[in-house]
């Protein structure tokens, strides 16, 4: 990598614009395909144009594990200027590891673990350094927070930033921010398609297709595409999935860069409620109870996305996005139980929803000087409307239901089982405006010593409408809302030579209530607020790509909103924190071995308890680990490249004991449920030739039993899948 940056260096002698078409040439290589081919079609016509000649090799094995861009804080940086701890989980390594949900893509970011909603949540459902993150999802820099398993058949890269964000992206949590970077065309006709078949019935097909549709205008166009249809090693789950995300592009590379875009996903799933606990852990099942055969959760996602990179010289630039997202959700089915067999239903609250948002987004980028010092200056605004409708479904009569072997033999409900008939009792409305601005400036005070600094201001102003119990709902279940928030990023970044950079910042991040399915609205709680402070070094530990990343940090939140509808909690917690550290090398060993690895240990507390309503919680919270905050989280995985044309690989994904429980208003000692330990091993092998590759994944080698989701109500857990094979055939053309 210090070759890269030497480079990056000696281009600052260049005329202007040869470094503004090389810096475009860059971003395009940064936000698309891996792919030898794509880089040095790039590359050809930017020789073509005549205005700049690189020498440069790549190839689809180079720095596969080991991004060094993002631009995961409003501007494309080298991941030494970012002053956080930053994951970028690459193509490359999904592909590698036959990752097709963000959730597969995320194990191997550490400190991460994952929710199963009963309630309150459907959909991805993450908790980052302990704290929960639903609300910190984004695609392209977009907030994406509606609740749906999203897949990755249109993603090149996801960039994990962790710590409070707030100052970059509105409202959000102390844990992190979570981003999609999408596929965009590029100047090449170049396609793939891929289908794979495996254990438990598992199907699925994509396909890549990218068109060069007038080189002169620069103009490309670019669909990817998916089907999958795949049962589980539990029992009736089941998920099939469509999805379709074409993309035009006008003016690749130049200073006028404008995007059209739709996605497409529409999942029809049986899902898993998981098992019960039983003396306080779960059921030593992997199979057992997990619904029935007519339960399902159906989603459709729909975005359409606007964008213009305009490029006015090659320190100043403007980038502009408006979005309109539609999203569709239901539910119906049967949450885990403690004793086997089931017979009755057990409904988890069968419930559906509409949401809509329309989205604008507009930053500007300047490089400049005063005097001695250099500036880097970022400064934006944002609009965001969103509406929501939310509401249960009428299960009269239900409970009479007769189940046998996961089948329902008598329906006693009053419209059918399944039905999609609405409560009006439970339509809960949420309508809200943000309005944002936000500036930020990194200022070199001296070589190799930067000070950043950023403030942001958020107005929300919303209504809140919930009919029902004040026991669903909270106390107050209308409401009108005007929050007028600020937020705070500040950092010194050390970079004493090419290879090294180690930084101390601050950050904090606001949420208000109603949204997201707090429930506080109207009882007068303040907003959630959360600071971070964060100490970390990241090293380039070889030429040839391999990184090296620590942090330590505090992350302390107050006034923590309830998300569970099944829940009579307002305020989780008054106050809790984690300190923690983590640990990641990324990159490649050599040039035929490469490796992606993380390890966290965290210590997860709660430090004042909540609310139930207006009353205290048990004081025996004080003092107690925080829900699914384990204490240590690791993950490897390694590639070699055996021969010319076999590779093999594997990796271990490791979570320690995590502990699940209720909030209540007793005073009694609370008693955790215990979700053990576990390790998860996967191995890969493949063979490529030519323009075809044959790639065998096994999943759970071992056959471990494993918990991956947890219900942080203490309710039941779901299992991680048995042992499983995927065969994979991919065509290139």
């Amino acid at each position: 990598m210090r070759k890269k940056n030497v480079k990056r260096n000696q281009r600052l002698n260049e005329p202007q614009s040869s470094r503004a078409t090389l810096g475009a040439a860059v971003a395009m290589i940064m936000v698309s395909s891996s792919q030898v081919t794509f880089a040095q079609t790039v590359i050809q016509e930017t020789k073509s144009m005549g205005q700049v000649e690189v020498k440069a090799k790549y190839d689809d094995e180079s720095n596969r594990y080991n991004r060094n861009y993002s631009n995961i804080g409003k501007i494309t940086q080298e991941i030494s200027d970012i002053p956080q701890a930053i994951t970028v989980i690459p193509e490359g390594l999904l592909e590698d590891q036959n990752a097709t949900t963000l959730k597969e893509g995320l194990r191997n970011v550490p400190g991460l673990t994952f929710n199963a909603g009963e309630g309150g949540r459907i959909g991805d459902n993450m908790n980052i350094r302990g704290f929960y993150s639903f609300g910190d999802l984004y695609v392209d820099g977009i907030r994406d927070t509606a609740q749906y398993n999203r897949d990755l058949f249109n993603v090149t890269q996801v960039d994990v930033l962790r710590g409070a964000a707030s100052m970059l992206f509105g409202r959000g949590q102390a844990g992190g921010v979570i981003n999609e970077v999408t596929k965009t065309p590029f100047l090449m006709n170049k396609s793939n398609a891929a289908v794979t078949a495996g254990s438990y019935d598992y199907y699925r097909g994509t396909a890549d297709m990218n068109v060069v549709l007038n080189q002169e205008s620069s103009t490309a166009f670019r669909l990817n595409a998916v089907a999958q249809d795949a049962k589980s090693s539990r029992d009736v789950v089941q998920n099939k999935t469509l999805g379709f995300a074409p993309t035009v592009t006008y003016g690749i590379g130049t200073d006028n860069q404008v995007s059209l875009s739709y996605y497409y996903l529409d999942t029809n799933n049986t899902p898993d409620f998981g098992v019960g606990f039983i003396n306080g852990k779960p059921l030593n099942t992997a199979t057992g109870f997990s619904g029935t055969n007519q339960d399902y959760e159906k989603n459709t996602t729909q975005l359409t996305t606007l964008s213009q990179q305009y490029t006015f010289d090659k320190d100043t630039s403007l980038n502009t996005k408006i979005r309109y997202s539609h999203y569709d959700r239901s539910l119906w089915s049967n949450k885990g139980r403690s004793v086997l067999p089931v017979t009755t239903l057990a409904l988890a609250n069968p419930r559906g929803g509409e949401e809509s948002t329309f989205a604008f987004q507009s930053d500007f980028n300047k490089k400049f000087s005063t005097g001695s010092l250099g500036h880097e200056l970022l400064a934006g605004t944002e609009l965001y409307n969103e509406n929501a409708e939310r509401y249960s479904y009428d299960t009269t009569g239900c409970t009479a239901d007769v189940i046998r072997n996961n089948v329902i033999v008598r329906d006693a409900c009053k419209y059918g089982y399944g039905n999609q008939v609405k409560t009006p009792s439970s339509q809960v409305n949420y309508k809200g405006n943000t309005a944002s601005i936000y500036a930020q400036d990194m200022v070199e005070v001296y070589t190799g010593w930067k000070v950043l600094g950023g403030i942001r201001y958020d107005s929300l102003r919303a209504n809140y409408q919930a009919p029902g119990s004040a026991t669903t709902f909270g106390p107050s279940r209308q409401a009108s809302l005007n929050f007028g928030e600020q937020s705070y990023r500040a950092g010194l970044l050390h970079q004493p030579n090419l290879n090294a950079a180690y930084y101390l910042t601050w950050s904090d991040s606001f949420n208000p209530t109603a949204d997201l399915y707090q429930l506080s609205a109207g009882t007068g709680y303040p907003a959630e607020r959360s600071a971070v402070t964060e100490l970390g070094a990241k090293w380039n530990v070889t030429d040839d790509g391999l990184a090296l990343r620590a942090a330590l940090y505090q992350a302390v939140k107050k006034w923590e909103r309830n998300t569970d509808l099944n829940s009579t909690s307002s305020i989780d917690s008054v106050k809790r924190h984690t300190n923690g550290f983590e640990l990641e090398l990324t990159g490649n060993i050599t040039d035929k071995w490469d490796i992606f690895s993380g390890a966290a240990l965290m210590s997860s507390i709660i430090d004042d308890q909540g609310y139930t309503g207006t009353t205290r919680q048990n004081p025996n919270l004080v003092g107690m680990r925080s829900r699914n905050a384990p204490a240590y989280t690791y993950n490897i995985w390694t590639t070699y490249k055996v021969a010319q044309n076999w590779k093999v690989g594997g990796g271990v994904f490791g979570v320690g004991q995590r502990q699940v429980y209720g909030l209540n208003t007793g005073t009694a000692p609370i008693t955790a449920n215990q979700v053990p330990a576990y390790a998860r091993v996967d191995a890969m092998l493949q063979y490529d030739i030519k323009e075809y590759s044959l790639k065998l994944n096994v999943m759970n080698l071992l056959n471990t039993t494993n918990y991956e989701s947890v219900y942080v109500n203490g309710g039941f857990a779901i299992p991680g899948t048995l042992r499983s094979y995927q065969l994979q055939a991919v065509v290139r053309f």
